[in-house]
């Protein structure tokens, strides 16, 4: 897939000279009831994000997550994006998560868990582009040239901390990544996660 080299041909939109190769690979092991995945990926381009796209079968208002003390129920459209400009805040609080092994969302009937190997950031979007969230966006790699750089678009002005190099973060090269779609009937805690992750 090509892509921009850097971020400053994609501000200037001038080319795809750089590119990142895929290889996904989809397992559905007898007895199991996950999806196993992986993806094989060579990185050959700067200062960008990957993000795998995962449809869920409803739109959620709701994900749950587990972190390092337990887990943890957010909103998935944080409603304060709305007004924080409005209302001067530094940053936009935007709803990218954190999990340690899975976020799961569900209706009354049950839900679809994401569960990880070392993948840790996802936010739950709209493929419809309203507020219907209906997709897990789990990042695969995430390339950064600075640290704290200044003047984004959700942090506008001022630089995050001190601003850095980071050359050794543009994540080149080869990246294998893991992860597994699981679902449920009733609730996160009935269908006990906690025990399917075990045997991951």
């Amino acid at each position: 897939m090509n892509v921009p080299a850097n971020l400053a041909e994609r501000e200037a939109r001038s080319g795809q000279n750089g590119f990142v190769d895929m290889n996904c690979q989809v397992v559905l092991k007898q007895g199991s009831r996950r999806i196993e995945v992986r993806m094989e990926m060579d990185n050959q381009a700067d200062d960008h994000r990957v993000r795998v796209l995962v449809p869920t079968p409803f739109a959620s208002e709701t994900v749950v997550a587990d972190n390092q003390f337990g887990l943890i129920t957010r909103p998935t459209n944080d409603p304060a994006m709305d007004v924080w400009e409005q209302e001067g805040w530094k940053e936009a609080p935007v709803p990218v998560y954190q999990l340690m092994n899975f976020a799961a969302v569900e209706n009354q009937t049950g839900g679809i868990a994401l569960m990880t190997n070392g993948l840790r950031e996802f936010e739950v979007i709209s493929s419809k582009g309203n507020e219907e969230r209906d997709t897990f966006a789990l990042t695969l790699f995430r390339g950064v040239g600075v640290l704290g750089k200044e003047n984004l678009l959700l942090r506008p002005g001022r630089p995050s901390g001190i601003k850095i190099p980071t050359p050794d973060s543009q994540t080149r090269g080869k990246i294998v990544c893991e992860f597994a779609l699981f679902g449920f009937a009733g609730n996160h805690i009935d269908a006990n996660l906690m025990a399917e992750l075990v045997t991951m």
